[in-house]
């Protein structure tokens, strides 16, 4: 130690900040680009600013070419089967606030309407962490369904249109049926029961004729045998 040193940085000569201005150094200005880009897309798509949403797609297509849409905003993936992370993809925060606009600006942009995204955050506790390895000698009290949304061992990707039926937007879902989206693709999730397709989360009667006119599978069972047995 540094006789009259109060901080770390006065003990270490600021190392922690070398290191971390020198790791940035190496981070390309295409990085920098995406990451901003990612980050004022997805606020001002939350905030339906469709005038902004545009000159930031502009920019986009001006930095990173006319195909950045695919580059940034593939397809979320599950790890392991249990974790995932979410790409922040704006088309589906249009679908969930029902903003055709902005649907259709991002559809313009490249953005492919049968993507897949983890839509919420989670959280982590040990307690989660428990229950995955201990259920396999002890079954797991019951807990609500929020919870268990919650959890980071439940992770489910939809695509815009479980967004936009979710929420009853009706227009916005009619958009997507226009622009060829797959009414029968399920979400992809760590629990067999929650890999549904968009019909089954519908509340609104008129939602659910559309997906029905459209093609929508009434007799598809998301977990065969185990949790869910009806149609």
């Amino acid at each position: 130690m540094q006789l009259g040193a109060f901080k770390e940085t006065d003990q270490t000569g600021g190392i922690r900040s070398r290191l971390q201005r020198r790791h940035s150094k190496y981070k390309s200005e295409r990085t920098r680009v995406v990451n901003d880009l990612r980050k004022h897309l997805y606020k001002e798509t939350s905030l339906g600013n469709v005038g902004k949403m545009e000159t930031l797609l502009e920019y986009a297509k001006e930095r990173l070419g006319t195909d950045f849409a695919h580059e940034m905003y593939n397809d979320a993936r599950l790890v392991f089967k249990l974790f995932g992370r979410s790409k922040k993809n704006p088309i589906h925060v249009a679908a969930y606030l029902g903003n055709v606009q902005a649907l259709q600006l991002l559809f313009d942009a490249g953005f492919r309407v049968d993507s897949y995204d983890k839509v919420s955050r989670v959280r982590f506790t040990t307690g989660d962490l428990f229950w995955t390895f201990a259920q396999i000698f002890v079954s797991k009290p019951f807990t609500s369904e929020d919870e268990m949304a919650a959890s980071i061992f439940r992770t489910t990707l939809v695509t815009p249109l479980h967004c936009a039926v979710s929420t009853g937007q009706i227009q916005a879902v009619q958009w997507l049926i226009e622009h060829g989206v797959n009414v029968n693709l399920k979400s992809k999730a760590s629990y067999w029961s929650d890999r549904m397709l968009p019909l089954f989360v519908a509340d609104n009667p008129d939602i659910v004729t559309l997906l029905l006119e459209a093609g929508a599978n009434h007799l598809e069972v998301p977990d065969p045998g185990h949790m869910n047995t009806l149609t």
